[in-house]
């Protein structure tokens, strides 16, 4: 059974505009992703505008491999070296099969890159920055439903989510709010979970407090139970310790709020 098409990522050897390929991309029938921006140069005396790519050097297009190969393979024979297929690197570190992108992932990357007008900042996607990143998840705004790496300036909940394509490239989003922003998985290396878990229960045993005495909690103390409950619930722990402690400081704010 013939596979259906598929995003794949192409590399132009530098020094080429790969806003050049789009005519005979698209004239194959092949959909192209390449955003693009204008800038005007000196050329001979003149001034011209140029059209150039915001992603630098590559460009994405969805299609049949089989298509894909063909097209490669043709340009090659005329150009040779100028435009090549990405491929995925094997655990040994050979090249693999061509590397493609998921739909839904392609999506996402696709409406982080449209926020910028100038070229796109791309990360390398094996930076110790993204390590010591949380996992997370966007639940609300322009970036809804988008699964990243949170980084953030020590001490803000907010931030910019990094968004990884395989392990080719990554690409930052603009500022998220942090009440928009659920952690699915803490960093392997950050204590901010234990500083987090510690803050927490000091809130949480002051609202109790109420609770038990039969009064109205405070609304400072009921938004932060509800952002608790927001931003870590479907969190994962590493340890059953971690897991039952979590599991308290959950039930204990769904106490607070009544739930």
């Amino acid at each position: 059974m013939t596979e259906g098409p598929r995003w794949f990522v192409l590399r132009v050897l530098r020094g080429h505009n790969p806003v050049s390929y789009r005519h005979e991309i698209e004239g194959c029938g092949m959909e192209l992703f390449l955003p693009t921006s204008h800038r005007i140069v000196r050329r001979g005396g003149r001034s011209e505008e140029v059209e150039y790519s915001l992603m630098l050097n590559y460009l994405m297009v969805r299609t049949h491999e089989e298509r894909l190969r063909d097209w490669l393979t043709a340009w090659y024979a005329k150009h040779p070296g100028e435009i090549s297929a990405v491929r995925r690197i094997s655990a040994n570190g050979e090249m693999d099969s061509l590397l493609t992108i998921p739909d839904d992932q392609m999506d996402s990357f696709r409406r982080v890159v449209q926020c910028y007008d100038q070229t796109i900042p791309f990360i390398d996607p094996s930076s110790e920055l993204l390590e010591r990143g949380d996992e997370v998840r966007v639940l609300e705004g322009p970036f809804q439903g988008l699964e990243g790496v949170l980084i953030s300036q020590q001490g803000k909940d907010g931030g910019r989510i990094i968004l990884r394509l395989s392990n080719i490239l990554a690409v930052p989003t603009l500022e998220v709010k942090p009440e928009w922003i659920e952690v699915l998985r803490f960093a392997p290396a950050g204590r901010h979970l234990y500083l987090k878990m510690d803050s927490f229960e000091k809130k949480v045993a002051e609202a109790m407090k109420y609770v038990e005495r039969g009064q109205e909690v405070p609304a400072e103390l009921r938004r932060v139970a509800e952002v608790f409950c927001r931003r870590y619930q479907h969190l994962e722990l590493p340890t059953r310790h971690m897991q039952a402690r979590f599991a308290n400081l959950m039930n204990l704010a769904n106490t607070v709020l009544k739930r």
